[in-house]
């Protein structure tokens, strides 16, 4: 088992942002916004049972997804 950090950065402002580990639904909130302070509007960690770990982020306010290979 292991523990997955991850971080929304750059370019956020009042988003709906949907994530997923291995599709699993792991995160999902509205108003997702970038604090440009410091670059970073969310972060969190989740546990992935597996040794590699698909990471889904679908941005449904702007008809963005991205996908990456952990």
């Amino acid at each position: 088992m292991a523990v997955l950090s991850v971080a929304l950065e750059d370019g956020f402002e009042d988003d709906t942002v949907v994530v997923e580990v291995n599709g699993r639904q792991v995160f999902e909130r509205d108003g997702v916004s970038t604090r440009t302070q410091i670059g970073l509007a969310e972060s969190f960690e989740v546990t992935v049972d597996e040794d590699e770990a698909v990471v889904e982020v679908r941005v449904s306010s702007r008809g963005a997804t991205g996908r990456t290979e952990v």
